[in-house]
């Protein structure tokens, strides 16, 4: 993951990547941000979706397919139950720029069945590519397929195992605190860390004591 995280950056620096014409990095509105987390069921779930319960914020979980396993699947329910979107983010954190279309419908689509075998309700089509990789081909595929490709414009990096905690809290304050609700939206990436969890009410309060209304992924994508 790392190794492709920083090719992908490298690219953006050097100018060689572009996005694909149409996919969507911030709310529609300013004075919206939504919370999204990516890859995986794992041992803090629980934790963040008691955080977002009690502070009564509707989140977004990109979710690898893998990670849906017979003992965590009432993590996923409850996550559907509690208003959360859930998204697609592959089946195995694929690299979906050197796979075919073929591959990338295979891939797409077994996670996506996997979660409505759980959910057993029609889920919409959100997709995050991981390693926020995705060509004009890749995309157009996606959209071809019904899906919604979302990306973000805060990105905290807590997925770095040497970032501390201070660290995180100091890179989301900075955004935070120079950010103006009046012209700003954030789509925030975020991981399903313990780190991240730990941080998560303070995220939450400090986003609302700015002005930043925390919404949906729906309602921040709504007139997108």
């Amino acid at each position: 993951m790392k190794f492709w995280f920083l090719l992908l950056c490298t690219s953006i620096i050097m100018g060689f990547f572009k996005l694909p014409i149409g996919v969507i990095q911030s709310c529609s509105k300013p004075g919206l941000a939504t919370l999204t987390f990516d890859d995986g069921i794992t041992s803090s779930s629980s934790l963040i979706l008691d955080i977002l319960e009690k502070n009564n914020v509707r989140a977004a979980f990109f979710i690898i397919g893998e990670t849906l396993k017979a003992n965590n699947f009432f993590v996923l329910k409850r996550s559907y139950d509690q208003g959360h979107t859930i998204g697609n983010h592959t089946w195995k954190h694929s690299y979906l720029n050197k796979m075919t279309d073929e591959q990338i419908e295979e891939d797409v689509l077994t996670t996506q069945n996997g979660f409505a075998s759980v959910s057993r309700q029609p889920l919409k089509k959100f997709f995050r590519p991981p390693y926020g990789a995705n060509n004009q081909r890749v995309y157009d595929k996606l959209v071809s397929m019904g899906f919604t490709v979302v990306l973000w414009n805060m990105d905290l990096r807590d997925w770095r195992a040497a970032k501390t905690k201070k660290q995180i809290w100091d890179s989301y304050k900075n955004h935070i605190s120079n950010a103006n609700p009046l012209k700003d939206s954030f789509i925030i990436l975020l991981h399903t860390k313990e780190k991240t969890a730990a941080l998560l009410p303070d995220i939450i309060a400090l986003a609302k004591a700015k002005g930043f209304k925390l919404v949906s992924l729906d309602e921040c994508i709504s007139h997108n």
